[in-house]
């Protein structure tokens, strides 16, 4: 005992604070010289307690406490008291800790330390607080604090204006279940990512949506830092929120604008190599010779241009029945032959391309493996050719299909056929150009179907003249015979050798006499007009009497300087028929051309002029982007909306050239109904806003006794809109079109009349042709296809259009509809 005695004495002595012992009543029992030092009366005197250096009320304070605690058996406890030392007040923090001997309290070791100065900066602290919190209080910012179960301890006035709840509904509430989107889970994790990072002593600033009292969503800045006890434990953390919805709502408002341009320049991107891809389309396709050649060229396009896997164009064959596809029309997704050898041959109405034969229509199949029509190609191929074993593992893996029919004139003359391996992957502009392809390659196919009939016929002729069954005379120049064919003698009825010496004028009808005498009397004189040649058509009479119809090739002919005239003489009866069908055949071909010629240079003005407006419309847009983009809103609006203007235009023409493909393929269906044309129009008129003329309006005016007809009102609104847009165009400073409905017993006239620039009258002939515009219409916007489209859907009523204009004073064009349905059923 003793010597624990002198073991805590040194203790005592050697501590770096004031220490003092207690008994069970707080008596003191010893102490080092810090503690006399901290409390200023020499050494605490033995037997008193702490409590008797302290003033009555401090004194009363400090026993109370400390009974309390030793009654408890607190193991450590503290005790705060002031305590006076030649006029000055300190702030003495003692730390007690009990001590036990066989489970009773026998004594107290306490610690003693001057807390003075710690106490006036806690004070100061708080009041520094106090302020700050005002301020924030007061300010437009709003204050959340929240526990580390994101309960919320304290919000400011300024977050209660920003949410709409009061501080009672936010206090006790958890923050992400009250002020988090059911709509936004993504927010909850954002609040718990951060709430993780600031257990981890981590303040930052982040963008969150908060839900209001009223259900709406606002934007806030938080800049969020964790919050500490006194003892430094991390309590929980404290945010300020900035409401930021409007710089929000402003920053998506300028990125949906900006999406939308680039959206619209996407798009605009992707018509533009769309028509690109026809346009060097048609272009090649104009210099192919065959068939072949033709096929060749689809399928290489397809796959170069389209980016498609596989592609194969299979041509009809009307002996077999079928369709036939050559190796040499089927190319990969590398673009070169597949390999395959052997010639497929698919019936019409076998698998996916046979039905689009069958049908003559397109098969667009999303996902193969869904069609049962569909048949591998590897599979097929092998049930055609027995043990062939053929790799198409290219083809056989399609998900995939589009078959195309390639008609003209209402003729199979094959089909386009496409593949990919995943499914879904054709969209409606594939199918349109695809349908583009093949009404190009019809006609195409067509004209040089035509032009080689017509070598086929002239190989014909040669043929006829060959093996005699022309007549070949010769004769001198003043029209006497000097020799002639076997066939010559025949066809003009004349033993042989008779013709010898006859004058060829006596082989004519009277009536053609005149013209042969002045043709022998020009021979000598002008001998160039038959050196070079020339045909002449009479009508001649055999020795028996008999007269026919003959065509005269008529050639100089020399030999050894002497002059001669060889006439080739047929008969042209049989022939008239050819020479009709094949004079039509070039007329087509020929209007074909035209048509050509009119859709470049329709096509070149009307895409230069939006194109030129869009890329100035995109340009002002780079320049206004790089100022202040809140203030330009209205000027980003105006070129979005000039931009999205000239795509509808180009959109506009698109249709109208597509709509024509559609009617030469005989592709529009016709689908008549019951309709009042009265009530048609006047809803049209009530419509008209969407054409694009706003504050214009026409007059509707009606005679005779209403009377509903046979009509298919989607075609009839095709009508509508042009000849209106038409009325409006051409006369934007006269007075409102004027449309009149005239009804009589066995027809309805319907009339839209203006009074525009009108039509010169050297034009009025061509007004129904494709792509023609009159040579006044000047920079007013137009592609020459309404009227063309107008007249195909009148004739598919059984209706009849006219037109009657003067320049200046302009235009009337009516339409007569029979009252009973005679209409055809498809274009």
């Amino acid at each position: 005992m003793q010597s624990t005695g002198h073991n805590l004495n040194t203790v005592l002595l050697d501590a770096p604070e004031a220490i003092y012992i207690l008994d069970n009543q707080g008596k003191i029992l010893g102490c080092n010289n810090l503690a006399t030092a901290l409390f200023g009366v020499g050494r605490l005197a033995a037997g008193l307690k702490i409590s008797a250096f302290l003033d009555a009320e401090e004194r009363q304070d400090y026993d109370q406490v400390f009974n309390q605690r030793v009654a408890e058996k607190a193991e450590l406890f503290s005790i705060e008291f002031k305590l006076k030392r030649d006029n000055v007040t300190y702030v003495i923090e003692q730390r007690t800790r009990l001590i036990y001997e066989q489970g009773l309290p026998i004594r107290l070791v306490a610690s003693a330390r001057d807390i003075t100065e710690a106490v006036v900066n806690r004070k100061l602290f708080d009041r520094s607080e106090e302020k700050y919190r005002n301020i924030i209080q007061n300010s437009s910012l709003g204050l959340l604090e929240v526990d580390l179960n994101e309960i919320i301890q304290y919000a400011n006035d300024a977050f209660c204006e920003i949410t709409g709840f009061s501080q009672a509904e936010l206090i006790g509430q958890n923050a992400i279940e009250l002020l988090v989107p059911e709509s936004a889970p993504e927010v909850a994790e954002k609040v718990i990512e951060v709430g993780e990072k600031r257990r981890e002593g981590v303040a930052d600033a982040y963008e969150i949506r908060i839900r209001c009292k009223d259900g709406s969503v606002r934007w806030v800045l938080i800049s969020g830092a964790p919050v500490y006890d006194s003892f430094g434990k991390l309590i929980g953390s404290i945010g300020i929120h900035h409401d930021i919805t409007v710089q929000k709502q402003e920053q998506i408002l300028r990125e949906n604008l900006l999406a939308e341009l680039d959206f619209s320049h996407k798009r605009l991107q992707r018509k533009q190599e769309n028509l690109r891809i026809i346009y060097d389309f048609a272009s090649s396709l104009l210099n192919k010779n065959s068939v072949s050649e033709v096929f060749r060229h689809i399928a290489a396009s397809i796959i170069g241009k389209l980016g498609f896997v596989d592609c194969i164009v299979y041509h009809f064959n009307p002996k077999t029945n079928a369709l036939e596809g050559d190796p040499s029309f089927m190319r990969d997704v590398d673009g070169v032959d597949t390999g395959i050898t052997p010639l497929i041959s698919i019936p019409l109405g076998v698998g996916i391309t046979g039905h689009s034969a069958l049908n003559r229509k397109m098969e667009w199949v999303p996902d193969t493996a869904l069609d049962a029509r569909y048949i591998q190609d590897k599979k097929f191929i092998n049930a055609l050719n027995g043990d062939l074993i053929i790799d198409t593992n290219q083809l056989a893996r399609r998900r995939c299909e589009i078959a195309v029919p390639i008609i003209n004139d209402d003729e199979l003359l094959g089909v386009i056929d496409t593949g990919h391996p995943d499914p879904d992957f054709f969209e409606e502009i594939h199918k349109d150009i695809l349908e583009t392809f093949a009404n190009l390659a019809g006609v195409k196919i067509r004209q040089l179907t035509v032009s080689q009939s017509l070598v086929e016929s002239e190989s014909r002729t040669r043929s006829i003249i060959e093996y005699a069954h022309d007549a070949v005379l010769t004769m001198d120049l003043t029209g006497i015979i000097m020799e002639a064919n076997q066939q010559a003698s025949e066809l003009f009825g004349y033993e042989d050798q008779e013709l010898v010496g006859m004058s060829f004028i006596s082989l004519l009808t009277a009536e053609n006499h005149p013209r042969f005498e002045e043709l022998i009397r020009n021979f000598s004189a002008n001998s160039s007009i038959v050196s070079n040649g020339f045909n002449l058509e009479v009508q001649t009479i055999a020795k028996s009497g008999k007269q026919s119809i003959m065509e005269l090739g008529i050639t100089e002919v020399r030999i050894r300087g002497d002059a001669f005239v060889s006439v080739f003489a047929r008969d042209v009866t049989t022939r008239k028929r050819a020479e009709y069908e094949l004079k039509q055949a070039l007329n087509r071909e020929a209007e074909l051309n035209n048509l050509k010629t009119r859709f470049i240079n329709m096509a070149s003005h009307e895409f230069r002029t939006p194109l030129t407006s869009i890329q100035s419309c995109a340009d002002l847009l780079s320049m206004v982007l790089s100022f202040d983009e809140a203030k330009q809103k209205q000027k980003l609006e105006t070129y979005v909306n000039r931009i999205t203007n000239e795509v509808s235009r180009l959109t506009s023409l698109m249709n109208d050239i597509l709509v024509i493909g559609r009617i030469e393929s005989g592709k529009v269906q016709f689908n008549p109904e019951p309709t009042n044309l009265e009530t048609f129009v006047r809803q049209f008129q009530s419509e008209i806003s969407g054409l694009g003329f706003p504050g214009r309006n026409f007059k509707v005016l009606v005679s005779g006794t209403p009377v509903e007809f046979s009509a298919d009102r989607q075609l009839l609104n095709h009508i509508m809109v042009n000849l209106i847009s038409n009325a409006f165009k051409y006369s934007t400073t006269a007075k409102e079109p004027e449309v009149e409905i005239h009804y009589q017993s066995e027809k309805i006239t319907l009339s839209v009349r203006d009074y525009g620039i009108g039509i010169p009258d050297a034009e009025k002939k061509n007004i129904f042709q494709s792509f023609f515009r009159a040579s006044n219409v000047e920079n007013i916007q137009g592609t020459g296809l309404g009227l063309v489209i107008v007249k195909q859907f009148v004739d598919a009523h059984g209706g009849t259009i006219s037109l009657d204009s003067k320049e200046n004073d302009g235009t009337r064009v009516s339409i007569e509809f029979k009252i009973k349905d005679e209409s055809n059923t498809q274009l």
